[in-house]
């Protein structure tokens, strides 16, 4: 998980360069991620209506969802700094 500061195409291709060129990707159909087929070898995005939208990528619903939880319930007030380091705890914890 990164902080990314808009979902504009540039930021993120920016924090997708970590990312192996052969990894599998599934993301949703925004636009922001069409860069992402210049550089992955294979890249699967698709729409679903909202209601089923937990269906398709159901570890990323599930995720943000103990995310939110854990934050929340953990912190008083979030500063946009560390924000980053929020994130770096959660995932340690997860894995």
């Amino acid at each position: 998980m990164v902080v990314v500061e808009n979902m504009s195409a540039q930021n993120i291709d920016k924090s997708t360069r970590a990312i192996h060129s052969d990894a599998v990707v599934i993301t949703d159909n925004h636009k922001s991620f069409n860069m992402i087929n210049k550089r992955m070898a294979q890249h699967h995005a698709f729409t679903l209506p909202g209601e089923r939208s937990g269906i398709a990528l159901p570890w990323v619903h599930n995720m943000i969802a103990n995310l939110k939880r854990d934050l929340l319930g953990n912190h008083h007030s979030l500063k946009d700094n560390w924000l980053e380091s929020y994130l770096d705890a959660f995932c340690y914890k997860v894995n």
